[in-house]
């Protein structure tokens, strides 16, 4: 998803990457390829050349290399981080605002939170079992009032008194969060108000995830994929993935490739030349079942930019994959 929405939004920004902070001046065509905690890797052309380069997140602007935990920390440090290039190569770029500033809620937001809180508080007051009590549910609104009550105290310095919904006085420090994901104590409200949203110790069953297929159907190059495009193999099962194996003919011409599995691990292996995506997908998933934990894409990184396997009935010489090739498989 990251790579989506740099590639799609920000180009110029990925430049600004490489020419800045990986001091290669003749930069064209930035894409962004792969992205981790600790940094992320270019592609990108150099006069007639394709190279990559590998960059450090950093906290600008000493440039000191930091870990990105999120998603949310990864844009908060890309947007740092061009906005930081801009300056420093003397270009002008449009970016979001930045997204570090302690939250205070304004007169606006206020009035906008204490309007919510009255209305969960009524909620949790006049929903019973009809026998004058309360259901786990009211008590759970009720309980996410009372933690947004807190919150607000502590947005206006009130960290220190009990707010109007009578909640017990927290030190300031139990709601501070470093970029690295460490939070305060297990008294913070916020997360305490998420465990509730979230069920937890309520008996009620985990919502469903709404970002487990975000960025989904969509490839480096910018264009999408269907499902009826791009067919994928079913979940192993390795009676059938077996199956389709096939041996390596010694006296037909052979290809060694280099593949990168979803777990980074890599692995050099031999194929025929006839052998199909199918077929090396299954060898992969075969003899690596630990490195599969969930949908992928196998991707041919030699060219520019990565292309897609999306055919799994091509072959290896239909799809041009030549000896000493390095594909990747991206997990989708």
């Amino acid at each position: 998803m990251v790579m989506d929405i740099m590639n799609g939004k920000y180009p110029h920004a990925i430049s600004m990457y490489v020419r800045h902070y990986g001091n290669q001046s003749h930069c064209t065509d930035a894409l962004l390829t792969e992205v981790s905690s600790q940094g992320f890797v270019v592609t990108y052309r150099s006069d007639a050349d394709t190279a990559t380069c590998s960059l450090d997140f950093l906290a600008v602007p000493g440039e000191t290399p930091i870990t990105c935990s999120t998603i949310g920390d990864a844009r908060r440090v890309f947007v740092e981080m061009a906005r930081h290039a801009a300056e420093k190569l003397g270009e002008h770029i449009d970016l979001p605002p930045p997204s570090n500033a302690p939250i205070s809620p304004g007169p606006n937001d206020q009035a906008a939170m204490m309007a919510m809180m009255s209305m969960l508080m009524a909620k949790g007051k006049g929903k019973g079992n009809g026998k004058g009590g309360k259901d786990a549910s009211s008590d759970q609104t009720e309980e996410i009032a009372r933690m947004m009550a807190m919150l607000m105290a502590k947005g206006e310095g009130k960290g220190g008194e009990p707010d109007a919904a009578g909640a017990p006085p927290e030190a300031a420090s139990s709601n501070v969060h470093t970029l690295h994901g460490s939070g305060g104590s297990s008294s913070d409200p916020m997360a305490a108000m998420m465990a509730i949203m979230k069920g937890k110790g309520k008996g009620a069953a985990a919502p469903a995830d709404p970002w487990a297929n975000t960025g989904s159907g969509h490839r480096l190059d910018g264009g999408s994929t269907s499902p009826a495009a791009a067919p994928e193999l079913a979940a192993p099962d390795l009676a059938e993935l077996s199956a389709l194996i096939r041996p390596v003919d010694p006296d037909a011409p052979t290809l060694t490739l280099r593949i990168r599995l979803p777990d980074r691990k890599q692995v050099s292996v031999t194929f025929n030349g006839c052998h199909t995506v199918a077929q090396i997908r299954a060898f992969l998933q075969v003899n690596h079942p630990d490195a599969f934990a969930g949908p992928y894409h196998l991707m041919d990184t030699g060219n520019f930019p990565p292309k897609k396997l999306a055919d799994i009935a091509q072959t290896l010489n239909d799809a041009g994959i030549k000896s000493g090739a390095s594909l990747d498989c991206r997990k989708g």
